[in-house]
């Protein structure tokens, strides 16, 4: 049996299947229903192939590769279909892991960590909230930029408030990180800038629930062993 190449698209695979092609054999019949059902079955098969991926220890990591570039195909049409399917398909499958538990989310209930949201040892500033937020950091920045073609983020301003509201509680468990003496001066010079960048961007809602969480530190002098404490609130207006 020989096989023929007729069609080209921006996938990252190969594409074997038995085609409706036009009489030239240039090119498939796009408005065959058999090909339509055979687009529909690449989508579930891609999908298939993603999940068990995820099962594998280095595979489950690096599988976005495969994804179809947008950039690369029209937004219309018969392929341009394709990468819709596979893009709805991959937004409501668990298939990214979380950084804690490794546990298998969807890509829409995760966030990966920019830079500037970690301390100088490339760990988080505050710790992940109970039902998890934080994109495990087993995924290459050159993934990541993958991920965000189908809609990975970072964290929204309102999220980086609910962990900072969570640092706060945790106070009580003696896990705060905002006022322990564990934290150095670069820690607390990091999460300033994070703190402030509500203000900058004037997320109202953001500010606003910054503003019932009520004084807590944006700075810190050391004084010895002693500590003053600056209050975001003057900056509230």
């Amino acid at each position: 049996m020989q096989y023929l190449k007729v069609s080209t698209n921006s996938s990252k695979f190969i594409i074997l299947a038995d085609w409706d092609t036009e009489a030239s054999r240039q090119d498939i019949i796009t408005t065959s229903p058999r090909n339509n059902d055979l687009r529909r079955g690449v989508a579930e098969a891609f999908i298939k192939v993603v999940l068990q991926f995820c099962e594998h220890d280095k595979l489950q990591y690096c599988w976005m590769r495969y994804l179809p570039r947008k950039g690369n195909i029209l937004k219309k049409g018969f392929w341009g279909e394709l990468v819709t399917r596979i893009e709805e398909k991959i937004n409501s499958t668990p298939v990214v892991r979380s950084l804690e538990r490794r546990d298998l989310r969807p890509i829409d209930k995760l966030r990966y960590i920019l830079d500037m949201l970690n301390d100088r040892y490339g760990n988080p500033l505050f710790a992940d909230l109970p039902n998890e937020l934080y994109l495990s950091d087993n995924y290459s920045y050159e993934d990541l930029v993958l991920l965000a073609d189908f809609g990975m983020q970072p964290p929204f301003m309102h999220e980086v408030v609910w962990l900072v509201e969570q640092d706060l509680k945790l106070a009580n468990e003696g896990k705060l990180r905002m006022k322990s003496e564990d934290s150095d001066d670069s820690w607390h010079s990091r999460a300033a800038i994070i703190l402030q960048l509500s203000f900058e961007m004037r997320c109202q809602k953001s500010i606003s629930k910054m503003k019932q969480l009520g004084s807590y530190p944006v700075t810190r002098r050391a004084l010895g062993r002693r500590h003053c404490w600056t209050c975001l609130l003057p900056y509230c207006g």
